[in-house]
């Protein structure tokens, strides 16, 4: 919603605008602006968290080719501005961009592409935009279908309606099983690619960074769900494994302490898998090494 704002106070032609019913409209002055922040006296490498965060939205981009309509979560949406540029969005294929709303999208791009956090609140108008821009589809088909028989009989020329729209859910900043149930007992998941979009972190200032859990104290106190304190800590994890492992965390209260016991979990299962993978031997030379069974036999 504060971004929102912010970008109502903009209205110059370098607006990147689009229609629909949830239009979202972003200054290409104000998203170079929060994408620009400098970060290179920073302490530690937030400039290469920054780039990092940005190649994992790129990815996810060009996981689908032709033009596309981007669909935000409303708390996502300062974290993406504050790590690619409109230019950066447009350069792949982004055409349009909407908030996260419910209802329909007006749209003529064959790709849709949600970008939201795995909440389950938010599923249901997921499901119903898929649902609807469904709808649209068909009833352009008929609708094309219907001109194309009333203009063979008149000798017109009808332009062809769209094939069908293709959706995917990339979910900040990991996947979720629980939501993608809710979305199988809707009837969309069968039409949805979902990916993961490992934004952990996003660098404000050079000395303060976001992890984006705008409900983490609801989360806490009143449904009993620590899954924000898993973000922080995997947050802080892939931090310390970028700039070294920190001797010292400091923190207060109860939700810290688990916070430090999840970040040592994700320490060992990192030295174990560091471990494993060092005495592990090439596939290749398990297959060319003899055993000693043929070796005998070969004597």
């Amino acid at each position: 919603q504060k971004l929102q704002s912010e970008q109502e106070s903009y209205n110059n032609a370098d607006h990147f605008k689009c229609s629909g019913r949830f239009p979202a409209e972003v200054s290409a002055e104000h998203s170079r602006a929060m994408a620009s922040v400098d970060l290179s006296s920073s302490v530690i490498d937030l400039e290469g968290v920054r780039d990092d965060a940005a190649a994992a939205l790129v990815a996810c981009l060009e996981s689908r080719p032709g033009r596309k309509a981007l669909v935000l979560d409303p708390h996502v949406g300062p974290s993406v501005m504050r790590v690619a540029t409109m230019a950066t969005l447009r350069a792949h294929d982004v055409d349009r961009l909407y908030y996260l709303e419910g209802g329909t999208l007006e749209t003529t791009c064959a790709e849709v592409m949600f970008v939201v956090r795995p909440r389950l609140e938010l599923m249901h108008k997921l499901a119903e935009v898929v649902a609807s821009v469904r709808d649209d589809v068909e009833a352009e088909r008929a609708n094309r279908a219907d001109a194309e028989r009333k203009g063979s009989r008149r000798g017109e020329d009808v332009s062809p309606a769209r094939l069908g729209v293709t959706f995917t859910a990339c979910f900040v900043p990991r996947r979720s099983e629980a939501c993608e149930t809710v979305l199988d007992h809707l009837g969309v998941l069968p039409f949805l690619e979902v990916r993961a979009l490992p934004i952990d972190l996003v660098p404000v200032e050079k000395d303060c960074a976001l992890v984006e859990r705008a409900n983490a104290w609801r989360d806490l106190a009143v449904e009993r769900d620590v899954s924000s304190l898993y973000d922080v800590a995997r947050a802080l994890h892939e931090l310390q494994r970028r700039v070294g492992e920190v001797p010292i965390v400091q923190g207060k209260g109860a939700a810290s302490k688990e916070v430090a016991e999840i970040m040592e979990r994700l320490r060992r299962e990192l030295a174990a898998e560091d471990a494993r993978a060092r005495d592990e031997w090439p596939r290749d030379a398990r297959d060319e090494t003899p055993s000693e069974n043929g070796a005998d036999a070969a004597d």
